[in-house]
């Protein structure tokens, strides 16, 4: 008989049932949970309200969308002047 060799016969190569079976479930719950992902992903997309156009927009959406970009404080001043607060005073006062 061989020094390296098992007493018993049986040579333990590689990995035991068990431990297959284990690897298996986890392989089979992460490609699982990412297709579960993938899938949760797709349906938010498609059901998604479309994009307001200025047509379908209120007064003041329009008002902020005709604001200036610029940082000047002249140009910040006539925004605030032609800025209506009037409906957010409303607003405070209902709550």
């Amino acid at each position: 008989m061989e020094p390296n060799q098992n007493p018993s016969g049986d040579a333990k190569k590689g990995l035991s049932p068990l431990a297959w079976v284990a690897l298996v479930i986890v392989v089979v719950a992460i490609v699982g949970g990412a297709w579960l992902t993938m899938q949760k992903n797709t349906t938010t997309e498609t059901t998604l309200p479309p994009i307001t156009t200025a047509e379908k927009a209120d007064a003041a959406t329009v008002a902020l969308s005709e604001q200036s970009s610029s940082d000047e404080v002249a140009d910040i001043d006539t925004d605030l002047k032609a800025t209506d607060f009037n409906a957010m005073e409303a607003d405070m006062q209902a709550i």
